[in-house]
């Protein structure tokens, strides 16, 4: 299992961090580990894990629990939770 660090500059240290673990929906990728620090937005941690804020997103789980991709994750989220990161659909035309 690999791990990000999202929005850690060198040689800081990961006080005060929240460590998630992200699942990724309907595919065969493993699971990774991600830091997540004050004012980290959802696109910030698709961008580090290497999927295109643009045609992904994060959540609970859920639909209704979807995260913009400028939220700020920090607030929302507790140390050592879980997100999922799977494909955004459009509805509707």
């Amino acid at each position: 299992m690999e791990q990000s660090n999202v929005n850690l500059p060198e040689n800081a240290t990961t006080q005060g961090m929240k460590r998630q673990l992200i699942k990724f929906v309907g595919g065969e990728r493993e699971p990774e580990e991600v830091m997540v620090g004050v004012g980290t937005t959802a696109g910030d941690v698709l961008s580090a894990i290497q999927l295109s804020p643009m045609d992904f997103c994060l959540s609970h789980g859920s639909a209704d629990s979807v995260f913009a991709n400028d939220e700020n994750l920090y607030p929302l989220i507790s140390d050592g939770g879980l997100l999922y990161a799977g494909s955004r659909a459009d509805a509707g035309v």
